[in-house]
C-alpha cells in the first residue's frame, strides 16, 4: 500500500526518455541563429499509446495536489489511515529470451481511490516491459564548425526491454502481491517461439505450484518434466480423444475412464 506517489508503470517514462535524447538538429543553419541566440533543441515527437493515456488519467484521479495517493474514506467521509494505492497480481510469467536470460512480467490491477473515496481500478498488462526505440543517424560535416556530426534521421526499429530479472526473491515479492489464492496463475514463456505453458500441479496445490515455479529449471517447467509420467500419459490420451493432438481413439480407453488418483504426484 502506497501513500506517497509511486509509479506503477515506469516503462512509459523510460520510453519518453529515449525520445528526449533523440535531438533534431539542422547543421546547415547557424547554431547562434539570426540574432545570435542559441537555437532551441527539439526532440523527435512521441505519440502516447492509449494504455499510457488511460494510466495517466487514472493516476491523476487517485492523487491529490501534494502528489500523494488519495485515501479511502469511511461513511462519515473521514480519511482511513494507511490507505492509498496498491497493486494486486493476477498472473506471473517467467520469460526466457533468445540470449538465455530470464525475466518476470505480470498481469495485474492498480487499485486507488478518487477524491470522494470511491475505488478506482485499472488493469495493467506487463508493466515490467517497455519498448526502446532505436534511432538512425547519419554523419555529415557541419559547415559552421567544420566538424563531423551525427544527424538524426528518425526511428529505425525497436527493442522490447524487461526490467524485472527472474530470481527467487523477485518471484516471492510478486507472489505476496497475488490477487487471491484462487485466481493467481503461473506461466512460462519461450520468447523466441512465442509459446507459453501454464504451470500447475495435478492437485492444484497453490504452495507447491509456487515452489515449483520458483525453484525449478525453466526447461523442466516448459516441457512439463515436473509432471509424473503416469499423469502425462493420461493427459496425452485425453488429448487424442479431444483431437488436440494426432492419434487414434484406440489410444484411449474412453473419456469416462478413471481419473488419476494423485498418488505419486505433487500435492
Amino acid at each position: 500500500m502506497y501513500q506517497e506517489f509511486h509509479d506503477f508503470c515506469p516503462g512509459y517514462e523510460k520510453e519518453a526518455a529515449e525520445y528526449r535524447k533523440a535531438v533534431i538538429r539542422d547543421i546547415n543553419v547557424n547554431p547562434k541563429g539570426k540574432k545570435g541566440k542559441e537555437q532551441e533543441e527539439q526532440s523527435w515527437p512521441r505519440l502516447k499509446s492509449t494504455d499510457e493515456l488511460n494510466y495517466e488519467k487514472r493516476v491523476e484521479n487517485v492523487t491529490n495536489s501534494k502528489n500523494q495517493f488519495n485515501p479511502n474514506k469511511d461513511e462519515d467521509n473521514r480519511a482511513i489511515p494507511n490507505t492509498g494505492a496498491s497493486k494486486t497480481i493476477r498472473s506471473i510469467t517467467r520469460i526466457k529470451r533468445a540470449d538465455g536470460s530470464e525475466w518476470l512480467v505480470t498481469k495485474s490491477d492498480l487499485h486507488g481511490f478518487d477524491p470522494v473515496g470511491d475505488e478506482v481500478k485499472l488493469y495493467l498488462s506487463q508493466p515490467e516491459k517497455w519498448t526502446r526505440v532505436i534511432f538512425k543517424y547519419r554523419t555529415e560535416v557541419n559547415q559552421y564548425t567544420k566538424n563531423f556530426e551525427k544527424i538524426l534521421e528518425g526511428p529505425n526499429g525497436s527493442e522490447e526491454m524487461c526490467d524485472l530479472p527472474f530470481s527467487k526473491e523477485n518471484v516471492k515479492e510478486l507472489y505476496d502481491q497475488r490477487e487471491s489464492d484462487q485466481t493467481i496463475q503461473f506461466v512460462v514463456k519461450d520468447e523466441t517461439t512465442g509459446n507459453a505453458v501454464s504451470v500447475r500441479t495435478v492437485t492444484d496445490n497453490l504452495l507447491k505450484t509456487y515452489e515449483i515455479f520458483r525453484d525449478q529449471d525453466f526447461d523442466n517447467l516448459f516441457r512439463g518434466n515436473y509432471i509424473p509420467d503416469a499423469i502425462k500419459e493420461e493427459m496425452r490420451k485425453e488429448a487424442v480423444v479431444r483431437n488436440w493432438v494426432g492419434g487414434t481413439a484406440g489410444d484411449y480407453s474412453g473419456s469416462n475412464s478413471k481419473q488419476p488418483s494423485g498418488k505419486g504426484v505433487y500435492k
